[in-house]
């Protein structure tokens, strides 16, 4: 039942999101929730925490003292890094079943992405998309290129694109193998391991948002 002003009565039937600053999940000041609806079905699925001035407060000061104490001096990409457990929360946020997890490896250079299989754990590599594994600066192709497994840079040419150039050296450190995988597929996949240059390193010349030198120099 909701309450005059809007708010949804205490009740053991559905889950409640409290509210998250500095690290923690923190009651409201307010001892308020409200009612967040389904669109589907137009019942009420959960309760949501009603922030009042106090926490609206408390979470500003804490944005800004983390701010200033780390966030002020570091990196982009390393703001970007996300936690080890980061999948686990989105699918309990969302209540993703294990069932219909997919993943996929690909870039906005790209008409077309790369699905992870299942079986071999693998991001399995369309057959017009053609992959290159360069060496680190990326202007020549890694040594053992075609063969077992090869580590090195990733490039690829995309030859479903049209009306632009379909080539893009990415930033990405990955390892391609022209090995069949586990579910019998016997074209060119890419082992879960891709790391950022960037971050292995600190710095990387070459990344996705390139210059179009960067593009072309090592697949022309």
């Amino acid at each position: 039942p909701v309450t005059e002003d809007g708010f949804l009565a205490v009740s053991e039937s559905l889950p409640r999101f409290n509210l998250y600053w500095g690290g923690t999940w923190r009651d409201p000041s307010t001892g308020q929730f409200f009612p967040t609806y389904n669109p589907y079905t137009q019942t009420a699925w959960a309760e949501i925490a009603q922030a009042g001035p106090q926490d609206v407060a408390a979470a500003v000061g804490a944005a800004c003292e983390a701010f200033d104490a780390t966030w002020r001096g570091t990196t982009g990409l390393k703001r970007a890094q996300l936690p080890p457990d980061y999948q686990q929360f989105v699918h309990e946020t969302f209540n993703i079943p294990e069932g219909r997890h997919f993943q996929n490896y690909s870039m906005q250079e790209l008409n077309s992405g790369m699905p992870k299989c299942r079986e071999g754990g693998r991001y399995h590599v369309p057959p017009w998309i053609v992959p290159f594994v360069l060496n680190k600066d990326g202007d020549a192709l890694a040594d053992g290129y075609g063969e077992g497994e090869v580590e090195g840079r990733a490039a690829f040419f995309d030859l479903s694109l049209d009306g632009r150039w379909g080539g893009v050296i990415t930033g990405d450190k990955i390892t391609i193998d022209y090995g069949p995988c586990k579910c019998g597929n016997k074209g060119p996949s890419i082992r879960d391991d891709i790391a950022r240059y960037a971050d292995l390193e600190g710095d990387d010349k070459i990344g996705c948002a390139g210059t179009v030198d960067a593009y072309v120099r090592g697949l022309s």
